[in-house]
């Protein structure tokens, strides 16, 4: 469960970088510990690029069903990660 996960975030992290025009080979630096923090910071507070980039254009803003979908998907993520502590500690 954990890997379809894994590579969700990961595609949209890349996705993310691309929104910079920056390669998306930087999610490598998401395995550094502190880099990985830092990195994550920067993409969620910092807005992308404003002008279409070699990427291609602006993504067009999110709609209502793609935010309630991403805080649901999040949500559940965060849910399957509680369990899987729950169950480590028992």
């Amino acid at each position: 469960m954990l890997v379809p996960i894994a590579l969700f975030f990961t595609l949209l992290t890349i996705q993310r970088l691309h929104d910079f025009n920056e390669s998306g080979w930087f999610v490598l630096g998401l395995l550094i510990p502190v880099v990985n923090m830092l990195l994550l910071t920067i993409l969620w507070l910092t807005p992308g690029t404003q002008d279409p980039n070699n990427f291609g254009p602006k993504p067009p803003p999110n709609t209502l069903v793609g935010t309630i979908t991403a805080i649901v998907l999040l949500f559940l993520a965060l849910l399957v990660l509680a369990g899987i502590t729950i169950l480590q500690l028992n």
